[in-house]
């Protein structure tokens, strides 16, 4: 099995944990004021779309290195890492949510009821850290 990019992953690393303070900042605020801030809407779909994507890169490093399986879809990566052991099955399966909102947020599948958008971002924030925590064991 070939090592991993300890470069790559602490750059994606990094983006992670921009996006979570970012997130964190704005689910700080009570809801009825982010539904009224179009700004603050606007910002917290830009940062969840980076935040998915800098996880889901992880996730297609790690499964071509350790693995030799290179995959397209962001879902299927976090499916694979589960099935690899990479992720536990909790992460994985709290993560699975996250990817299908950047898929949504992407492609305009869901026109966005705000509160949902609020309440599963602040919710799925409590992820982050065990999802980082389980790809420094990888290292």
């Amino acid at each position: 099995m070939s090592n991993l990019d300890k470069e790559k992953i602490l750059k994606y690393e990094a983006e992670i944990r921009e996006a979570e303070s970012i997130l964190t900042e704005i689910t700080s605020v009570d809801s009825d004021k982010f539904i009224r801030d179009s700004m603050m809407i606007r910002a917290m779909k830009y940062t969840l779309i980076v935040l998915i994507e800098a996880i889901c890169n992880i996730c297609r490093h790690v499964l071509a290195k350790k693995s030799h399986i290179v995959v397209e879809e962001y879902m299927e990566a976090i499916i694979r890492m589960r099935e690899k052991g990479f992720l536990s099955e909790e992460t994985a399966n709290r993560l699975i949510p996250l990817t299908k909102l950047r898929h949504q947020l992407i492609h305009g599948y869901w026109k966005t009821d705000d509160r949902r958008l609020y309440r599963e971002t602040k919710e799925s924030l409590k992820i982050i850290d065990k999802f980082i925590s389980e790809i420094q064991h990888l290292k």
